[in-house]
Protein backbone atom coordinates (compact mmCIF):
# COMPACT_ATOMS: atom_id res chain seq x y z
CA UNK A 1 0.00 0.00 0.00
CA UNK A 2 3.02 2.31 0.43
CA UNK A 3 3.58 2.41 -3.33
CA UNK A 4 -0.07 3.27 -3.97
CA UNK A 5 0.00 6.07 -1.41
CA UNK A 6 3.19 7.44 -2.96
CA UNK A 7 1.57 7.41 -6.40
CA UNK A 8 -1.44 9.39 -5.19
CA UNK A 9 0.76 11.84 -3.32
CA UNK A 10 2.83 12.45 -6.46
CA UNK A 11 -0.30 13.11 -8.51
CA UNK A 12 -1.69 15.51 -5.93
CA UNK A 13 1.59 17.40 -5.85
CA UNK A 14 1.60 17.67 -9.62
CA UNK A 15 -2.02 18.85 -9.59
CA UNK A 16 -1.24 21.58 -7.08
CA UNK A 17 1.69 22.81 -9.16
CA UNK A 18 -0.23 22.83 -12.44
CA UNK A 19 -1.41 26.07 -13.98
CA UNK A 20 -4.66 24.34 -14.90
CA UNK A 21 -7.12 23.62 -12.10
CA UNK A 22 -7.40 19.90 -11.26
CA UNK A 23 -10.59 17.93 -11.84
CA UNK A 24 -11.81 15.70 -9.02
CA UNK A 25 -14.27 12.92 -9.76
CA UNK A 26 -15.96 9.90 -8.15
CA UNK A 27 -18.04 7.04 -9.58
CA UNK A 28 -20.24 4.37 -8.04
CA UNK A 29 -21.24 1.42 -10.26
CA UNK A 30 -23.32 -1.73 -9.79
CA UNK A 31 -20.26 -3.58 -11.14
CA UNK A 32 -16.95 -2.30 -12.48
CA UNK A 33 -16.23 -3.57 -16.00
CA UNK A 34 -13.16 -2.84 -18.07
CA UNK A 35 -12.55 -4.30 -21.52
CA UNK A 36 -15.67 -6.39 -21.01
CA UNK A 37 -14.53 -8.24 -17.89
CA UNK A 38 -15.37 -7.67 -14.22
CA UNK A 39 -12.86 -5.82 -12.04
CA UNK A 40 -14.78 -5.81 -8.75
CA UNK A 41 -15.60 -9.48 -8.25
CA UNK A 42 -19.12 -9.09 -9.67
CA UNK A 43 -20.07 -6.62 -6.94
CA UNK A 44 -20.59 -2.88 -6.75
CA UNK A 45 -17.47 -0.75 -6.89
CA UNK A 46 -16.40 2.82 -6.17
CA UNK A 47 -13.68 4.71 -8.00
CA UNK A 48 -12.37 8.21 -7.30
CA UNK A 49 -9.57 10.23 -8.78
CA UNK A 50 -7.93 13.51 -9.61
CA UNK A 51 -6.59 14.75 -12.93
CA UNK A 52 -4.68 17.82 -14.01
CA UNK A 53 -4.05 19.14 -17.47
CA UNK A 54 -6.51 18.84 -20.34
CA UNK A 55 -3.94 19.89 -22.93
CA UNK A 56 -0.18 19.59 -22.83
CA UNK A 57 1.26 17.57 -19.90
CA UNK A 58 -1.34 15.53 -18.00
CA UNK A 59 -1.28 13.62 -14.73
CA UNK A 60 -4.11 11.42 -13.45
CA UNK A 61 -4.46 9.28 -10.33
CA UNK A 62 -7.33 7.10 -9.12
CA UNK A 63 -8.30 4.48 -6.54
CA UNK A 64 -10.76 1.65 -7.27
CA UNK A 65 -12.35 -0.79 -4.81
CA UNK A 66 -11.77 -4.28 -6.26
CA UNK A 67 -13.69 -5.97 -3.43
CA UNK A 68 -11.41 -9.01 -3.03
CA UNK A 69 -11.77 -9.95 -6.71
CA UNK A 70 -10.19 -13.37 -7.47
CA UNK A 71 -9.01 -11.85 -10.77
CA UNK A 72 -6.63 -9.67 -8.75
CA UNK A 73 -5.51 -12.23 -6.20
CA UNK A 74 -8.10 -11.14 -3.65
CA UNK A 75 -6.93 -7.49 -3.69
CA UNK A 76 -9.26 -4.96 -2.10
CA UNK A 77 -7.93 -1.83 -3.80
CA UNK A 78 -6.34 -0.76 -7.07
CA UNK A 79 -4.29 2.41 -7.46
CA UNK A 80 -3.67 3.96 -10.86
CA UNK A 81 -1.16 6.65 -11.85
CA UNK A 82 -0.95 7.94 -15.41
CA UNK A 83 1.23 10.57 -17.03
CA UNK A 84 0.88 11.75 -20.60
CA UNK A 85 0.68 14.54 -23.13
CA UNK A 86 -2.39 15.79 -25.00
CA UNK A 87 -2.58 17.88 -28.18
CA UNK A 88 -5.96 19.41 -29.07
CA UNK A 89 -6.78 21.16 -32.34
CA UNK A 90 -10.31 22.26 -33.12
CA UNK A 91 -12.60 19.32 -32.55
CA UNK A 92 -9.80 16.74 -32.54
CA UNK A 93 -7.48 15.45 -29.83
CA UNK A 94 -4.42 13.20 -29.67
CA UNK A 95 -3.10 11.81 -26.38
CA UNK A 96 -0.27 9.51 -25.39
CA UNK A 97 0.35 8.19 -21.87
CA UNK A 98 2.06 5.66 -19.63
CA UNK A 99 -0.07 4.11 -16.88
CA UNK A 100 0.86 2.08 -13.80
CA UNK A 101 -1.67 -0.02 -11.85
CA UNK A 102 -0.87 -1.34 -8.36
CA UNK A 103 -2.97 -3.57 -6.06
CA UNK A 104 -3.25 -3.70 -2.28
CA UNK A 105 -4.35 -6.66 -0.17
CA UNK A 106 -3.84 -9.39 -2.77
CA UNK A 107 -1.49 -12.31 -3.14
CA UNK A 108 1.04 -12.92 -5.90
CA UNK A 109 2.55 -10.55 -8.48
CA UNK A 110 -0.23 -8.10 -9.40
CA UNK A 111 1.21 -4.70 -10.40
CA UNK A 112 1.72 -3.91 -14.08
CA UNK A 113 2.10 -0.98 -16.48
CA UNK A 114 1.10 -0.16 -20.04
CA UNK A 115 1.41 2.62 -22.61
CA UNK A 116 -1.15 3.85 -25.08
CA UNK A 117 -2.44 6.42 -27.53
CA UNK A 118 -5.91 7.85 -28.10
CA UNK A 119 -7.25 9.90 -31.03
CA UNK A 120 -10.74 11.35 -31.21
CA UNK A 121 -12.52 13.83 -33.43
CA UNK A 122 -15.90 15.51 -33.67
CA UNK A 123 -17.82 14.65 -36.83
CA UNK A 124 -21.15 16.47 -36.85
CA UNK A 125 -22.99 15.43 -33.68
CA UNK A 126 -20.74 12.40 -33.11
CA UNK A 127 -17.41 11.98 -31.37
CA UNK A 128 -15.42 9.14 -32.95
CA UNK A 129 -12.51 7.72 -30.92
CA UNK A 130 -9.86 5.08 -31.55
CA UNK A 131 -7.22 3.90 -29.09
CA UNK A 132 -4.40 1.39 -28.86
CA UNK A 133 -2.77 0.24 -25.60
CA UNK A 134 0.10 -2.18 -25.02
CA UNK A 135 1.50 -3.76 -21.86
CA UNK A 136 4.94 -5.31 -22.50
CA UNK A 137 5.65 -8.76 -21.15
CA UNK A 138 5.37 -8.78 -17.35
CA UNK A 139 5.11 -11.54 -14.77
CA UNK A 140 1.86 -10.17 -13.30
CA UNK A 141 -0.01 -10.55 -16.61
CA UNK A 142 1.72 -13.71 -17.87
CA UNK A 143 3.06 -12.24 -21.11
CA UNK A 144 2.18 -9.13 -23.07
CA UNK A 145 -1.21 -7.59 -23.80
CA UNK A 146 -2.49 -5.36 -26.60
CA UNK A 147 -5.91 -3.71 -26.59
CA UNK A 148 -7.43 -1.95 -29.62
CA UNK A 149 -10.71 -0.06 -29.34
CA UNK A 150 -13.00 2.03 -31.52
CA UNK A 151 -16.08 3.83 -30.29
CA UNK A 152 -18.57 6.61 -30.92
CA UNK A 153 -20.92 8.70 -28.83
CA UNK A 154 -23.39 11.47 -29.48
CA UNK A 155 -26.61 13.02 -28.29
CA UNK A 156 -29.97 11.43 -29.03
CA UNK A 157 -32.12 13.90 -31.01
CA UNK A 158 -34.81 15.57 -28.91
CA UNK A 159 -33.52 13.91 -25.71
CA UNK A 160 -31.23 14.94 -22.84
CA UNK A 161 -29.58 11.51 -23.13
CA UNK A 162 -26.61 10.50 -25.28
CA UNK A 163 -25.69 7.11 -26.73
CA UNK A 164 -22.23 5.52 -26.57
CA UNK A 165 -21.00 2.33 -28.28
CA UNK A 166 -17.62 0.64 -28.59
CA UNK A 167 -15.91 -2.48 -29.89
CA UNK A 168 -12.59 -3.67 -28.49
CA UNK A 169 -10.15 -6.51 -29.04
CA UNK A 170 -7.65 -7.94 -26.55
CA UNK A 171 -4.72 -10.05 -27.76
CA UNK A 172 -1.17 -10.90 -26.81
CA UNK A 173 1.48 -13.53 -26.29
CA UNK A 174 1.48 -15.94 -23.35
CA UNK A 175 4.37 -17.01 -21.13
CA UNK A 176 2.33 -18.08 -18.08
CA UNK A 177 -1.22 -19.20 -19.02
CA UNK A 178 -2.56 -18.84 -15.47
CA UNK A 179 -1.35 -15.24 -15.07
CA UNK A 180 -2.30 -14.34 -18.66
CA UNK A 181 -5.88 -15.47 -18.03
CA UNK A 182 -6.22 -12.76 -15.41
CA UNK A 183 -6.76 -10.00 -18.00
CA UNK A 184 -7.06 -12.19 -21.10
CA UNK A 185 -9.22 -15.24 -20.29
CA UNK A 186 -8.69 -16.41 -23.89
CA UNK A 187 -5.76 -15.92 -26.27
CA UNK A 188 -7.76 -13.13 -27.90
CA UNK A 189 -11.32 -11.93 -27.47
CA UNK A 190 -13.74 -9.18 -28.47
CA UNK A 191 -15.73 -6.99 -26.14
CA UNK A 192 -18.50 -4.56 -26.93
CA UNK A 193 -20.88 -2.24 -25.13
CA UNK A 194 -23.82 0.06 -25.78
CA UNK A 195 -25.17 2.49 -23.25
CA UNK A 196 -27.07 5.69 -22.57
CA UNK A 197 -25.96 8.49 -20.31
CA UNK A 198 -27.14 11.87 -19.10
CA UNK A 199 -25.37 14.82 -17.50
CA UNK A 200 -27.27 16.64 -14.75
CA UNK A 201 -25.14 19.43 -13.33
CA UNK A 202 -22.00 17.82 -11.90
CA UNK A 203 -23.59 14.34 -12.07
CA UNK A 204 -23.37 11.73 -14.82
CA UNK A 205 -25.95 8.93 -14.95
CA UNK A 206 -25.45 5.94 -17.23
CA UNK A 207 -26.79 2.48 -18.00
CA UNK A 208 -24.59 0.20 -20.13
CA UNK A 209 -24.94 -3.28 -21.61
CA UNK A 210 -21.54 -5.00 -21.80
CA UNK A 211 -20.59 -8.39 -23.29
CA UNK A 212 -17.71 -10.42 -24.76
CA UNK A 213 -17.26 -13.39 -27.08
CA UNK A 214 -15.31 -15.33 -24.44
CA UNK A 215 -16.51 -18.94 -24.59
CA UNK A 216 -19.00 -20.12 -21.98
CA UNK A 217 -18.95 -23.50 -20.31
CA UNK A 218 -15.20 -24.05 -20.68
CA UNK A 219 -14.36 -24.76 -17.07
CA UNK A 220 -15.70 -23.44 -13.76
CA UNK A 221 -16.78 -19.79 -13.70
CA UNK A 222 -14.45 -18.81 -10.89
CA UNK A 223 -11.32 -16.72 -10.64
CA UNK A 224 -10.26 -15.29 -13.98
CA UNK A 225 -13.15 -16.86 -15.92
CA UNK A 226 -15.81 -15.17 -13.79
CA UNK A 227 -17.67 -12.01 -14.82
CA UNK A 228 -16.84 -12.23 -18.52
CA UNK A 229 -20.35 -12.49 -20.01
CA UNK A 230 -23.25 -10.14 -20.52
CA UNK A 231 -23.93 -7.54 -17.83
CA UNK A 232 -26.10 -4.47 -17.39
CA UNK A 233 -24.18 -1.86 -15.42
CA UNK A 234 -25.70 1.20 -13.76
CA UNK A 235 -23.39 4.04 -12.77
CA UNK A 236 -23.55 7.47 -11.20
CA UNK A 237 -20.59 9.82 -11.24
CA UNK A 238 -19.73 13.27 -9.91
CA UNK A 239 -17.01 15.60 -11.15
CA UNK A 240 -15.83 19.03 -9.98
Amino acid sequence: MIRQAAAIAAALAAASASAQPPQIWADAASEVRERGIGMSGGRAGIEAGIGTGREGPTVDAALLTTRGAPRHGGADLRAMLSGGYTVARGGSRLRGDVTWRGFAGGGGPLDYWEAGALADTLIGPLTIAASLRHAPSQRAIGGNLTYARIGADGGLPGSPWSLAVHLGRSSGTTRDPLCAARLRPEESYLDWAIGVRRVVGPALLSLTYSDTDIGRGNGPQTGTRAQVGAALVARIGLSF
